[in-house]
């Protein structure tokens, strides 16, 4: 083998050895590159978990039937009929549900934000004092009120009402309506 064609060989080899290197880098990085890809996604996929889990742990409400209204952990129905107490009751309960108790400042902002979209001045809240004059009960527990939003002067009718409502002529706070008013439509909630 002459001179000429051993250096030709030797550039070849070199040339070819080069390649296979580049090669072998090239393979390795690409190896190196799906497993980084693999280790993100590994990542990104524990983040998701964890938020999927959060989620669950947070109170997202129920879910409510048409025409209900979700807040909080409880639906609202804002009826259209004007009935008298007894009957807003019983209407509530054909949905499993109860007047509506309105138990802070919160859901009375609610309450009464929904009132005023609909235009409609009278409604029920499930709140009678008629086992003891001045001592208000929710129909849906039984138990004592302790909160209140009554207009000033109210309640004001003593013993001839014993119902609670609301009542857009005193700005949507609550009042002391006979039970018999068939002029008020029933809040229900569940």
């Amino acid at each position: 083998m002459n001179r000429i064609h051993f250096i030709i060989a030797c550039m070849c080899f070199m040339i070819s050895a080069r390649a296979f290197e580049e090669m072998q880098c090239s393979k390795y990085h690409y190896e190196e590159q799906i497993l980084s890809k693999q280790i993100r996604m590994e990542i990104r996929l524990e983040n998701l978990e964890e938020k999927v889990d959060s989620m669950k742990q947070q109170d997202v409400g129920p879910t409510c039937d048409d025409e209900w209204i979700t807040f909080k952990s409880s639906c609202y129905l804002f009826g259209r009929v004007q009935v008298e107490f007894l009957e807003a009751e019983r209407f509530c309960q054909v949905y499993g549900a109860h007047l509506v108790s309105i138990n802070n400042q919160e859901e009375n902002d609610f309450i009464t934000r929904h009132v005023s979209e609909l235009s409609a001045p009278k409604f029920w809240i499930g709140m009678v004092d008629k086992e003891q004059e001045g001592t208000w009960k929710w129909v849906d527990t039984n138990k004592n009120a302790k909160y209140f939003n009554w207009h000033n002067g109210q309640p004001n009718q003593g013993t001839s009402a014993n119902c609670g409502a609301i009542f857009e002529d005193f700005a949507n706070k609550w009042v002391d309506e006979p039970c018999t008013n068939r002029q008020f439509r029933p809040i229900c909630k569940k």
